[in-house]
């Protein structure tokens, strides 16, 4: 989806509303596609005190294993999109603004990569994931492992403080 920014570079408009879905099936992260529904992006694009902004939320549900116990969990994001947008740039360092030199914004990509960089970087099940017993592979949050940790000959003597 493309925005014609025109109109609020030239003042003649306050504020374009922004009240959109995208389809990301084909977004792929660490091999499986975790976004299955639509993306719903609401905001707008606005001038205030001679800054075009860009200002939305990005909502959608993520579906993926958690990265510690490998469940299978769902969770909902809702992800802040703040740009400004400027019609030409003479700063070399341009990772501060979007820059559109047409007066057009291309949404969809900006949103998908928004999107990217906003998920975290562990996903987790729930906050104290207990995670997978690295020996005998039992879900520690649902099951009791009785494996003993194996300990080092090098720190065995410390062992025995905590006997």
């Amino acid at each position: 989806m493309s925005i014609d920014l025109r109109s609020v570079f030239s003042g003649k408009t306050q504020s374009i509303p922004i009240d959109e879905k995208f389809d990301f099936s084909d977004l792929e992260v660490s091999g499986i596609n975790p976004i299955s529904s639509p993306i719903s992006v609401v905001g707008s694009v606005f001038m205030r005190a001679e800054v075009v902004r860009l200002e939305a939320t990005a909502s959608f549900v993520y579906k993926a294993p958690c990265d510690r116990c490998c469940a299978i969990t769902e969770k909902t994001f809702e992800i802040p999109i703040d740009h400004i947008i400027v019609n030409s740039s003479a700063d070399e360092d341009e990772s501060d603004f979007i820059v559109s030199e047409n007066m057009e914004l291309d949404l969809e990509d900006l949103i998908r990569s928004d999107i990217i960089l906003g998920l975290p970087f562990l996903f987790l099940c729930k906050e104290d994931c207990k995670g997978l017993c690295p020996k005998c592979g039992k879900n520690l949050n649902t099951e009791e492992c009785i494996c003993k940790p194996e300990v080092d000959e090098r720190w065995a003597k410390l062992s025995e403080f905590y006997d």
